[in-house]
């Protein structure tokens, strides 16, 4: 059907069962155009709340943003302390991330890569030595997922992502570096 709005622009409307927009609320944006098969991962739910029941207390939000038109969204859950090693300090952290715009499936991933931009998280999304779990946006990719299947296919506690980067901090600031490798 062809709508004329009142700025005389004729809009066609197109019905098709097996497709759905995916429209940002707050700005009006166009992020997808998906087969109806396609599930959103709402950013609240997914990210903050199945997150830190999956981590537990005594983490807090250590970062969080917006990407892309607000097609993409992430959230960094780290310790309240801070931790040392070697003189390092640090906090370890997990990262939860989704899209709306179809272009990331929604993941956990417990590293050391600290996400403040699409470049970092990125990163994130890409170091193959951290532990990731991931989950496309199907019909029932949410409802299959729990709480115990977070924790044990990532591994998701802190506590043992502090440990493993203690020891690469430990192994790194113990390496010999000959003054030829320096220069």
């Amino acid at each position: 059907a062809e709508i004329l709005t009142d700025e005389g622009v004729t809009v066609l409307e197109i019905v098709d069962q097996d497709r759905q927009v995916i429209i940002r609320p707050d700005t009006g944006v166009v992020l997808g155009v998906f087969k109806s098969g396609y599930r959103v991962h709402p950013y609240k739910e997914t990210l903050i709340t199945l997150t830190q029941a999956a981590i537990g207390d005594g983490v807090g939000v250590g970062s969080a943003g917006l990407l892309r038109k607000g097609g993409v969204g992430w959230v960094q859950f780290e310790y309240e302390e801070t931790q040392s090693v070697a003189g390092v300090d640090f906090r370890p952290f997990v990262t939860a991330s989704t899209s709306l715009d179809g272009s990331l499936a929604t993941s956990w991933i417990a590293g050391s890569q600290v996400v403040v931009c699409d470049n970092t998280l990125s990163a994130a999304l890409y170091d193959r030595t951290a532990l990731k779990v991931k989950r496309y946006h199907t019909a029932n990719s949410l409802e299959s997922l729990t709480l115990e299947e977070i924790r044990a296919e990532l591994q998701l506690t802190l506590t043992q992502t502090a440990e493993t980067f203690a020891v690469q901090v430990e192994r790194l600031t113990n390496e010999s570096v000959s003054e030829k490798e320096w220069n």
